[in-house]
């Protein structure tokens, strides 16, 4: 694919200096799309990841800022999870409340297409697990999929069951 095929397309992928996120954006730059990679330190991700990205800070949990990274946007990637199981970053705030924040953003950017890259244990049983280590993120993962499929705009939800570094 060429650059020019793609280059007045922007793809927003937010949780961008994760290692499936910063895989995406990587791509996302090799087909050409105009790329925009979230953090929430600048510093940090152009000291991983260098300055050829075009970064946005980005907190999730507060709309403002989801607003104005999605500004522009044709399609948004989220590579976002709760790291925490407790305090401001829990399952709930992350997976959820900031799945919910990027959706009314996406909608009222009239974005394309949303891809949200979940967990392959999201919804189904609650008895699981991950569930009881990791304050219900599980649950949380499957309420933010119900709104970004009860929402306005084309999506696509991706459950991995465990990523790593390693060849298929």
């Amino acid at each position: 694919v060429t650059g020019a095929l793609h280059a007045a397309e922007r793809v927003v992928v937010v949780g961008g200096t994760s290692k499936t996120g910063i895989a995406a954006i990587r791509l996302a730059q090799e087909a050409g799309y105009d790329v925009v990679g979230t953090t929430r330190s600048l510093q940090r991700a152009q000291e991983r990841y260098g300055s050829d990205i075009n970064w946005a800070v980005v907190d999730i949990k507060d709309p403002a800022t989801v607003k104005a990274a999605f500004d522009g946007a044709d399609y948004i990637i989220s590579s976002i999870g709760s790291l925490e199981p407790t305090g401001d970053n829990r399952p709930e705030n992350v997976d959820y409340k900031g799945v919910v924040n990027m959706v009314d953003a996406a909608i009222a950017q009239n974005v394309k297409r949303f891809v949200l890259i979940s967990s392959a244990g999201a919804g189904g049983v609650v008895r699981n697990r991950l569930n009881f280590i990791f304050s219900n993120i599980l649950v949380w993962k499957w309420l933010g999929e119900d709104y970004l499929r009860d929402g306005a705009t084309e999506s696509t939800v991706i459950r991995p069951g465990g990523l790593s570094d390693e060849p298929g």
